[in-house]
C-alpha cells in the first residue's frame, strides 16, 4: 500500500528570512533503477564512482561538429557521462515527466514495491539533479506534468533549483473536450502545466518570444526606412497631456539641407542626420500656431570637415506646458551649430509667441519607456506625436533593426491548443508518418510541434542545444532540428523505450534529416465548429538539414571507491585496444573520430561537442615520448583551442614540451575524471 505524501517547512536562515521547502519520503536518496520491464526499484546510494561510456551504434546526416546526440540505456547512468560531453552548454531541458495515471499506461509508472508516488519522487528528484549540471547558467528547465503530479513536481524542482529561480508556470490546454463519460466526481482536466526553472534567474535576461513583425509601414519617408510606433494611445489624439506637446508645426519652405539630413521635422522642429558633404547650405523655415498664424526665416547650416557635431542634450520646449502669449509668432532661432560630415547630428529650432499647441493632464498609465529614450528619439527625429502632434509621444520601432524581422513579445502563462498545437495533433501527425512508411509505431502521448516549438523560441536560439529528458517519440528532438538547435534525446532503458525509439523516433529524425517530414505543414484545420477559429500548425516546415549520432550506455569502464586511490580500469569489458580506448574518450566528454593515420599510428581521436577541444588517446602498448607529444600538439594547436592528451605509459625522459600553454596531459586511468 502506498503511503500519502508528506512536506515540511525548513527555515534554514531565520536571520536573513531564507525558507526552503523541501518534500520528505521513504525512498528519499535512494537512486531509482529502471529494469527492462520499465518497472522501477532502487539500488542505494554510494560514494564509489563509475565511469560509463557511449558505444556509438549509428550516425544520420552530414554536419561538421554541429551533430545532435541520441543515448539509449539509463538515464541517470547516461547523464553522469554526458555532463563530460555537453558540460554545462545546453539552454533547455525539457523533462515530459512520467505520470502516476495516465490515459495511456505506457505513461504510468511503474513500481516493483507498489509504493508509486515515492518512487515517482525519486525518479523526478534524481533526473532533475543530474540533469542541472548539462544547463547554462543561462539555463531553463520545462518539466511537462499531469493535474495530479504538478504540485508535488514543483516542489522537488524548488528544492533541486532553488525556489528564487522559479520563474513561472504555462496552462497548455491540451484538450478540445474533457475525457471519459458524461457521470463524474472530479474536475474533468483538459490542461497541462508546464513548470519553468532557471538555473539562475538573477543572470536572465528578457524572456520574451519573436513574433513575425506586423504593422510596419513608412508614410513619412523615413530614410530608416519601415515602422511601427504601437504603444498603447499611441497616434490618439483623444488622449492628451500637459507635457512634451511639441508647440508648433514645422516646414521648410526654400532652399536645401545638406546631403544626409533628412529635413525639418514637421512636428518638433528638429533638423536630424548624419551629413555627407560639407558646405554652407541656406534653407527658409516657416512656423505655425495652433490658430494658423505662421512666420518664416532663413536659416544657415555649415557642415565642416573636421571637428564636434552639434547634439543638444534636451528639447527646449518639452518640460514646460503651452503658455499664453501676447507676442507674436516668430522663429528666435538666429544660427545652428554646425555639423560635421560623417557625425550624426541634431538641432530643435526654437520659436515663441503665439498660441501654442496644448494637452491636457497626462494619464495616469505608464507610457512604456523611460525619458532619456524620449528624449533621444525626438533629437533623432524618430518620435511619433499622433497625426495632429498631440497624442502620447511614442518612440519609433524599426522593422529593419528587429533580428530577423520579429519582435518580441512578452511571455503568458495561458497557451491554448488553438495556438500551439493539440494532443490530438501530434498522434495524427505520427499516424501520418506510419502510413508514409518513415516510422513504424506511433504512441498516442507525443506532444505537438506547434508546442515544442514555443518553447524553443522562447528559451533558445539557433544553434544552441535543447536536452529531451524522457523523451519517447522525439518530440522536441525532431522539431529541434526543424529550427536549427541541436537536440540531446535520453531515450531510456526499458524494452518500451528501446521499441519506440527504433520504431518511432529514429525513422521521424531521419525523415526530418531528409527534408521529408511535412506533414501538416501546408493547410491549416479548423478546431471544433464551436470556436470558429483556425488552430496553428501542428506540425513545422521543413528545411532539412542536421544530424545525429546514436550511442548506447556501455558497461562500467572505471571504478573509484575508498579503497583504491585512483580509478581501476575494467577492460575486460571493452575487449580491443580500439574499444577500450573510443570507450576512455567517450566517459571523457570526447566523441570518437577513429584512428589517426600516417605517422600517428596506434592513436585514437576525440573532438569535444562544440568542436574547440581535441583529445589524443595512445593506445595502451605505446609509449609518450617527447617527439610524439610535439607532433600532435603542433598539429592540433592550430585548430583547436585546447588539446588533451592520454598516454597509458610514457618514456623515461618524457616532459610536457615547452611552450605548449593550450596543452594538458592525463595518464590512464590515474587522471581520468580530473
Amino acid at each position: 500500500m502506498d503511503y500519502q505524501v508528506c512536506g515540511t517547512l525548513n527555515v534554514t536562515d531565520e536571520s536573513s528570512g531564507t525558507k526552503q521547502i523541501e518534500l520528505q519520503w521513504p525512498e528519499k536518496g535512494k537512486i531509482p533503477l529502471q529494469k527492462a520491464s520499465g518497472e522501477y526499484g532502487f539500488r542505494e546510494s554510494s560514494d564509489k564512482l563509475e565511469l560509463y561510456p557511449l558505444v556509438l551504434q549509428t550516425e544520420y546526416g552530414v554536419s561538421l561538429n554541429s551533430y545532435s546526440l541520441i543515448v539509449s540505456g539509463d538515464r541517470l547512468a547516461a547523464l553522469s557521462t554526458l555532463r563530460r560531453i555537453v558540460k554545462n552548454h545546453a539552454t533547455l531541458v525539457y523533462a515530459d515527466l512520467p505520470r502516476i495515471e495516465g490515459f495511456d499506461e505506457t505513461r504510468s509508472l511503474q513500481t516493483e514495491n507498489g509504493r508509486v508516488w515515492g518512487t515517482w519522487l525519486s525518479v523526478v528528484r534524481e533526473h532533475l539533479r543530474g540533469v542541472s549540471a548539462l544547463l547554462a547558467q543561462k539555463g531553463i528547465i520545462v518539466a511537462q506534468a499531469g493535474d495530479l503530479e504538478e504540485p508535488y513536481a514543483r516542489l522537488v524542482m524548488a528544492e533541486v533549483f532553488g525556489p528564487k529561480n522559479y520563474i513561472g508556470s504555462f496552462v497548455w490546454r491540451a484538450h478540445y473536450s474533457p475525457k471519459g463519460g458524461k457521470d463524474s466526481n472530479e474536475i474533468a482536466a483538459i490542461h497541462q502545466p508546464l513548470i519553468c526553472f532557471a538555473k539562475d534567474r538573477s543572470i536572465l535576461s528578457r524572456l520574451a518570444l519573436p513574433q513575425d513583425a506586423e504593422g510596419f509601414s513608412n508614410p513619412d519617408g523615413d530614410p530608416r526606412e519601415d515602422w511601427r510606433a504601437a504603444q498603447k494611445d499611441a497616434g490618439r489624439d483623444t488622449v492628451r497631456l500637459v507635457y512634451n506637446v511639441p508647440p508648433y508645426r514645422w516646414e521648410m519652405i526654400a532652399g536645401e539641407l545638406p546631403p544626409g539630413i533628412w529635413r525639418v521635422s514637421p512636428m518638433s522642429g528638429v533638423i536630424w542626420g548624419v551629413p555627407e558633404r560639407s558646405g554652407l547650405y541656406e534653407f527658409t523655415v516657416r512656423v505655425a500656431d495652433s490658430h494658423g498664424n505662421s512666420s518664416t526665416k532663413k536659416l544657415t547650416l555649415e557642415v565642416r570637415q573636421h571637428g564636434e557635431s552639434g547634439f543638444p542634450i534636451d528639447v527646449w520646449w518639452r518640460t514646460a506646458p503651452a503658455e499664453a502669449s501676447a507676442s507674436e509668432l516668430s522663429v528666435c532661432s538666429d544660427s545652428l551649430a554646425p555639423a560635421v560630415i560623417g557625425k550624426e547630428y541634431s538641432a530643435v529650432i526654437q520659436a515663441k509667441g503665439g498660441i501654442r499647441f496644448a494637452g491636457q493632464p497626462r494619464p495616469s498609465r505608464g507610457w512604456g519607456f523611460g525619458e532619456k529614450t524620449l528624449i533621444r528619439s525626438i533629437l533623432e527625429d524618430s518620435c511619433y506625436f499622433g497625426q495632429k502632434g498631440t497624442s502620447i509621444p511614442q518612440p519609433k520601432t524599426y522593422l529593419k533593426r528587429l533580428p530577423e524581422g520579429q519582435r518580441l513579445v512578452n511571455l503568458s502563462s495561458w497557451w491554448d491548443g488553438a495556438e500551439v498545437g493539440w494532443s490530438q495533433d501530434a498522434t495524427k501527425h505520427l499516424k501520418e508518418m506510419e502510413s508514409a512508411g518513415f516510422i513504424q509505431r506511433y504512441i498516442t502521448t507525443a506532444k505537438p510541434e506547434s508546442l515544442m516549438s514555443r518553447l524553443l523560441d522562447a528559451f533558445t536560439q539557433p544553434g544552441e542545444i535543447a536536452v529531451e529528458l524522457f523523451g519517447n517519440a522525439g518530440d522536441l528532438s525532431a522539431t529541434a532540428l526543424k529550427k536549427n538547435r541541436r537536440f540531446v534525446l535520453l531515450s531510456g532503458a526499458s524494452d518500451y523505450d528501446h521499441e519506440i525509439l527504433e520504431k518511432c523516433a529514429l525513422g521521424r529524425l531521419r525523415a526530418v534529416i531528409d527534408g521529408k517530414d511535412n506533414f501538416g505543414s501546408e493547410t491549416e484545420e479548423s478546431q471544433p465548429k464551436k470556436t470558429n477559429k483556425k488552430q496553428k500548425l501542428s506540425s513545422l516546415p521543413n528545411p532539412g538539414g542536421g544530424a545525429y549520432k546514436h550511442f548506447t550506455l556501455g558497461k562500467s569502464l572505471a571504478i573509484q571507491d575508498r579503497h583504491h586511490e585512483f580509478p581501476y580500469l575494467l577492460s575486460d569489458n571493452y575487449g580491443k585496444d580500439s574499444n577500450l580506448c573510443n570507450a576512455i574518450l567517450t566517459s571523457e566528454g570526447f566523441i570518437p573520430q577513429g584512428a589517426a593515420s600516417g605517422i600517428f599510428t596506434d592513436i585514437f581521436l576525440g573532438v569535444s561537442l562544440g568542436g574547440k577541444i581535441m583529445a589524443f588517446l595512445l593506445a595502451p602498448s605505446k609509449f609518450l615520448d617527447q617527439a610524439t607529444a610535439g607532433h600532435l600538439y603542433s598539429v592540433a594547436s592550430e585548430e583547436y583551442k585546447h588539446v588533451i592528451i592520454y598516454y597509458f605509459r610514457s618514456a623515461d625522459d618524457f616532459e610536457a614540451p615547452q611552450g605548449a600553454n593550450g596543452a594538458s596531459f592525463k595518464r590512464v586511468p590515474m587522471d581520468l575524471t580530473k
